[in-house]
Order: C-alpha cells, then sequence, then structure tokens
C-alpha cells in the first residue's frame, strides 16, 4: 500500500493556462459582440433621425406644393388675368367704357410725402436723454452719481 499512495499524479500547469486562455477568449468574444450590438444600434438610431428628418422635408414640401397649386390655380383664372391687363395698359372689355380719373397728386407721391411727415414727427417727438445716454461703464457710473438727470427716477 504504501506504493499506491506514491503514484498520486502530479499537477500540471497546462491546466490552469488553459483556463486563463479560456477566459480571455470569452471575454474578447463577449466584447466583440457588445461592441457590434452598440455599433448596429448607433447606425439604426442614426438611420431613424434620417427617416425623421426626411418625413418632416417631405411634409414641407407637400405642404408648399399645395401653396402652389393653389396660387396656379388661382393665377391662372379669367380674373386674375382681366385684372393685369387692366393694370398693364388699362384695357377694356368689350362694351365698356374706360375712364381716366386724375388728381392732384399720384398714390407713390402721396406714400412719399406721408413717409416724410412720419419721419420728421419722429424725429420731433424722440427722446433727448436716449441721445446722451452713457455708453461705457464708467460713463454710467459717473452720469449716474454726479449726472442724474441722464438717469430719471
Amino acid at each position: 500500500m504504501p506504493s499506491s499512495r506514491r503514484k498520486k499524479k502530479k499537477r500540471t500547469s497546462t491546466p490552469r493556462i488553459w483556463r486563463i486562455i479560456g477566459s480571455v477568449a470569452l471575454l474578447v468574444l463577449i466584447g466583440g459582440i457588445g461592441y457590434s450590438l452598440f455599433t448596429t444600434y448607433h447606425k439604426r438610431h442614426d438611420i431613424e433621425q434620417q427617416k425623421a428628418e426626411f418625413r418632416d422635408s417631405i411634409a414641407k414640401l407637400q405642404h408648399e406644393n399645395t401653396n402652389l397649386e393653389k396660387t396656379n390655380k388661382y393665377l391662372s383664372t379669367e380674373g386674375y388675368r382681366e385684372r393685369k391687363a387692366r393694370k398693364q395698359g388699362n384695357l377694356k372689355a368689350p362694351g365698356e367704357t374706360a375712364l381716366k380719373l386724375s388728381t392732384s397728386q399720384s398714390e407713390d407721391e402721396f406714400q412719399t410725402t406721408q413717409t416724410n411727415q412720419d419721419l420728421v414727427n419722429k424725429l420731433r417727438e424722440s427722446d433727448p436723454y436716449s441721445e446722451v445716454l452713457p455708453d461705457t461703464n464708467p460713463e454710467r457710473w459717473w452720469a449716474y452719481f454726479f449726472d442724474r438727470r441722464r438717469f430719471p427716477d
């Protein structure tokens, strides 16, 4: 019996190395699968964003298209054509009598003089304090303490 006790197997380091190599290989495999899943998710997310942008642009273009169709229908009506022809050349339809009314001022001259009068009135009504407000911070402090008329309460 003593000889049978001596025949114990010696432990070798090869099974331990294979376990380490297997663990590392398993970690690399899990990492590769995780990376692949992440990139797939990221690409899918980008594609969904592009789809949403395309849907928005399609809706916008369809809205513009309907507006253009309405405008085209309006421009092709007989009433629009008549108005345009009358404005451009003072044309008249058969059986109509054209009258030309003259005024002392044309509409353009009236609008120009009205605009000039509005500008003069605005300049007269402008606040004198708004034109002399200080620009820089030290000037503001100086005006706050020593020139109270520029900073009314």
